[in-house]
């Protein structure tokens, strides 16, 4: 159905959300919550990642963003909040 109505599937699921009350948003507090924790998940790894070896470093990003990772999720599936993901955990990889 996507080549004869595009975008039928966005609105089904947007129309089916809106009936079940289980509509996921974005508060507007957002922006201020994504740079909290940026800069805090920034100093943590940045002070903790130094001090480990190659091996234990490594399990600690892997680690970190298996932690931001799972915690989007439940926020998406519990709280049904659309929290960014990307930034977190390229910042968490590029450490």
């Amino acid at each position: 159905m996507g080549n004869v109505y595009p975008g039928v599937e966005v609105h089904a699921n947007l129309i089916a959300g809106m009936l079940d009350g289980k509509l996921k948003h974005k508060p507007p507090y957002m922006v201020g919550a994504e740079v909290l924790l940026l800069v805090l998940g920034g100093i943590v790894l940045t002070l903790v990642i130094p001090m480990l070896a190659p091996l234990w470093a490594t399990a600690a990003t892997v680690t970190g963003m298996a932690l931001i990772t799972l915690f989007d999720l439940w926020m998406w599936s519990h709280a049904g909040l659309v929290l960014p993901l990307a930034a977190s955990v390229l910042m968490t990889a590029t450490l």
